[in-house]
């Protein structure tokens, strides 16, 4: 599938399978939860961080996309604080997906995890307005500082247990 075709396809609304999967996580008014969305290809990254994250960032819901249409579905569902992309995924790369949230959710902040911090993708990076990225593999706690940072600078992360 030509990333273009599947760029118009990000716009289909989400199917109800989605929405009741997510909307068991969604935040009610009063709840100062953050809904941090992670988008990877690779299913073992999703299920770890899924599952570990919260244990370093308080008061967060964790969403999952293995790829960039079910994450533009998540991005039309769900408020959601943050984004954290991995560049290398298939179809819609990572880039192209990123140009798709800053250009529809322009207040959503947006970290990538790459395995090329290369000069090259850093300069791409920051013309597409990332300047928060963590090169895999990574260490927990620093891409917990990393996301902590971008939601709210007087908010570190919890230590390291």
């Amino acid at each position: 599938m030509r990333a273009s075709a599947s760029l118009q396809k990000m716009d289909r609304k989400p199917d109800h399978e989605i929405g009741r999967r997510i909307l068991s996580r969604v935040n009610f008014p009063g709840c100062n939860m953050k809904n941090i969305l992670i988008l990877d290809d690779n299913k073992a990254i999703l299920d770890v961080l899924s599952s570990n994250l919260c244990t370093y960032i308080k008061d967060c819901a964790i969403m999952t996309a293995a790829d960039s249409d079910t994450a533009a579905e998540v991005l039309r569902s769900v408020p959601i604080d943050l984004i954290l992309a991995d560049l290398d995924i298939p179809v819609v790369k990572g880039y192209a997906f990123i140009e798709h949230a800053k250009k529809n959710y322009p207040a959503v902040p947006v970290c990538v995890m790459t395995g090329d911090c290369s000069s090259s993708v850093v300069n791409r990076l920051k013309t597409l307005g990332i300047s928060r990225y963590i090169e895999k593999p990574f260490q927990f706690d620093k891409l917990a500082k990393v996301i902590s940072e971008e939601l709210d600078p007087a908010c570190p992360a919890l230590p390291q247990i």
